[in-house]
């Protein structure tokens, strides 16, 4: 039930059924992997015994040996994968690098490009996490959304390129004067919530309000009276 179309193509496969390999060398070295679809020169060329793969595109999954699950769409997507589970690549050199990492996701051109053992990251955007090579849980959206994110775990990079040595790190925007979110306007939270600092860096946290000279405003609101100024 398989299905070559190319010099070499499933050259030397002994038991694996319903696999499709279309394209030079394309499932070469398939020996019982079953359920793989490779399209393009190279495409699945050295999968042995790797299941339920998909390839379309030169090269892609190329030195693919024992993974399985995976989807790679575009020139040398998942190029280097050999073990990885469950990988989805979509876009020329997205995931390329990646070796042992699985469950990550990569959309657009050189996203996660240079991932070998990260785990369950997703980027969606050209560039977006290319240089992260072992940091797992991260997300990228938008062009070079997380780019320079290399090690760290469980970062979020939206429209923000991000910042080397990132961990548990959320990171939004990187050109915006104003930001409006709703559901926070009329929600009074004064009887039991914290005051929301924010550092000349932009990052949030919390704390208790200062209080500003008399007569001057507070650093958190307009002058109130005497001894109270910036208390909300």
């Amino acid at each position: 039930n398989n299905t070559a179309g190319g010099t070499n193509s499933l050259a030397l496969n002994t038991t694996g059924n319903t696999n499709n390999a279309f394209g030079k060398s394309t499932l070469a070295m398939n020996t019982s992997g079953s359920n793989n679809n490779a399209l393009g020169n190279g495409a699945l060329g050295f999968n042995t015994t790797g299941n339920t793969n998909n390839a379309v595109g030169s090269s892609a999954l190329n030195k693919n040996t024992t993974g399985g699950d995976n989807n790679a769409f575009g020139t040398f997507a998942l190029l280097n994968n050999t073990s990885g589970q469950q990988n989805s690549a979509i876009g020329s050199v997205a995931l390329f690098s990646n070796t042992t990492g699985a469950n990550n996701s990569a959309f657009g051109t050189l996203a996660l490009r240079d991932n070998t053992i990260g785990q369950q990251n997703s980027a969606f955007g050209q560039n977006s996490l290319r240089q992260n090579t072992t940091g797992s849980g991260n997300i990228g959206v938008g062009v070079n959304a997380g780019q320079n994110l290399t090690t760290g775990d469980s970062n979020i990079a939206i429209g923000h390129v991000g910042v080397a040595g990132d961990t548990l790190t959320t990171r939004i925007g990187s050109a915006q004067t104003r930001t409006f979110i709703v559901g926070i306007t009329g929600n009074d939270l004064s009887a039991t919530g914290t005051a929301v600092v924010v550092n000349p860096d932009g990052q949030l946290g919390t704390g208790a309000l200062l209080q500003g000279p008399q007569g001057e405003p507070g650093p958190m609101g307009p002058s109130g009276p005497a001894g109270n100024d910036g208390a909300v």
